[in-house]
């Protein structure tokens, strides 16, 4: 199971690459093969959610 989830974060990681900086690659990347996945996890969720509240913020601009 966890070789599983340390595949999935390690594929993201490569999806969303362009978005992250490299500091933040680098430590995802390092948590992943360590297999710290929870950890990996959280980081990654908490970059989706600030980066839904960015595109939230800038539509609510658009559409007021």
């Amino acid at each position: 199971m966890k070789g599983e989830l340390t595949a999935f974060i390690l594929g993201v990681l490569q999806d969303v690459r362009t978005e992250l900086d490299e500091p933040e690659v680098a430590e995802l990347t390092t948590l992943a093969l360590d297999k710290k996945v929870d950890t990996a996890i959280s980081l990654l969720q908490l970059r989706v959610d600030t980066a839904i509240s960015l595109l939230e913020t800038e539509l609510d601009g658009e559409t007021a």
